[in-house]
């Protein structure tokens, strides 16, 4: 199509890339390409289109893809769900208004889904057809990371405090009710996270006074 971002990479018996694609007319969509082990394309898929594309996150289950991004047409920003076959052609497609969605993950019930609602932290829960079955909402910021821990989940992102960027992670029960919450010093968000040996490991992604990552080793909360 022409410029491709790739954001997340999956693999089972081949390795799969999701980003988005730009072209030189302004149309955006997500793609999906499937390689095999030595790197060759067997093929790419297409999804969606707009003015603007945001790629969400993509979950690999026994025998489908479940694909997320949030795309600016005429009628705003909406978020777009695909159910996709092994061989990337859609099964289904749910349209959401108002959301942009950033990460993905999955229980064993269902998919989560991590964003922004009318500027506030939005966390969702859908059935694996794509029924939502809870949604909640917390501080003004912006939801971009998600880690399934073995009775709870951790959603990263940034919340806005005096017209400031500050990390923020919340400690959430599985039914999206708030545990705990961890505001940090510094200034950006929470772009990635993962447990390492009984603690979690977070990389914090800044602006200022330049652009950098950091990696942040912090007791889980």
């Amino acid at each position: 199509m022409g410029n491709e971002y790739a954001s997340k990479v999956i693999s089972s018996n081949n390795i799969f890339l999701f980003g988005e694609a730009n072209d030189n007319d302004g149309n955006s969509q997500l793609f999906l390409i499937c390689l095999d082990q030595k790197g060759n394309i067997l093929w790419r898929k297409f999804y969606g289109k707009g003015e603007e594309i945001i790629s969400g996150g993509i979950v690999l289950t026994e025998d489908t893809f479940i694909i997320s991004g949030s795309i600016k047409n005429d009628e705003g920003w909406q978020m777009h769900i695909f159910k996709l076959d092994l061989g990337g052609e859609v099964l289904w497609e749910k349209k959401f208004s108002g959301i942009h969605t950033f990460e993905m993950g999955e229980l064993d019930d269902g998919i989560l889904l991590v964003g922004s609602k009318y500027e506030h932290i939005v966390l969702m829960k859908f059935d694996f057809a794509g029924n939502k079955l809870w949604e909640s909402a917390f501080d003004k910021g912006t939801g971009v990371s998600i880690a399934m821990m073995k009775d709870y989940i951790l959603l990263g992102g940034d919340i806005n405090i005096e017209d400031r960027s500050r990390p923020v992670l919340y400690k959430i029960d599985q039914g999206g009710n708030l545990v705990e919450k961890m505001i940090f010093e510094m200034e950006g968000w929470i772009e990635a996270m993962a447990e390492f040996q009984g603690s979690l490991v977070v990389i914090r992604h800044g602006t200022q006074p330049k652009e950098h990552s950091e990696l942040i080793q912090v007791n889980v909360l």
